[in-house]
């Protein structure tokens, strides 16, 4: 009985503390993101593509790309309509049906030069999306970004790669 309680003690405070570490590398993660978002919107010549047109954006966003973490990028001119869809990585079908539509709050919160970093459940996956203003030298709106991630398997395997045990996002 004195062992087992040792025991199981051990291992309550043993997943305590990998549900902490676990809590905190998630949310570096999802922290992360919201950085990109605002390094994505500040990107050199962007605000400039957007006024010309789908294939300059994806040409900024081809140089940026390497220094993404894998996400879905969408960017919207100032009045809002999405210009550009694109998955920064190879998981085109993993980001299927994930994105902002006209009219998304995160969206709005890009266009009224806000950035904004949530947690919105889609279907039955809950996705990270953060939204950043894009702004020309003079601070004109020209746009916004969002970079969208979901909170899935893939997602659950970096954490578990860096816990050493199993993680589930439920």
């Amino acid at each position: 009985s004195v062992v087992f309680r040792s025991l199981s003690t051990n291992i309550i405070d043993d997943a305590a503390g990998q549900l902490e570490v676990g809590l905190n590398l998630m949310l570096r993660n999802v922290e992360r993101l919201g950085q990109e978002a605002v390094q994505v919107s500040g990107s050199p010549g962007l605000a400039e593509a957007i006024e010309l047109g789908p294939e300059a954006i994806r040409e900024v966003l081809s140089r940026e790309a390497a220094l993404l973490p894998v996400s879905l990028v969408q960017v919207a001119d100032a009045d809002g309509a999405l210009i550009v869809h694109q998955v920064i990585g190879n998981a085109r079908d993993r980001f299927s049906g994930l994105g902002v539509g006209e009219g998304d709050p995160v969206l709005a919160a890009g266009l009224a030069y806000e950035r904004r970093l949530t947690l919105a459940p889609v279907g039955d996956e809950l996705v990270v999306r953060a939204s950043a203003p894009i702004v020309d030298e003079s601070y004109t709106l020209k746009g916004a970004v969002v970079l969208s991630l979901p909170l899935d398997s893939q997602f659950a395997d970096v954490l578990k790669g860096a816990l050493g045990t199993d993680v589930l996002v439920f």
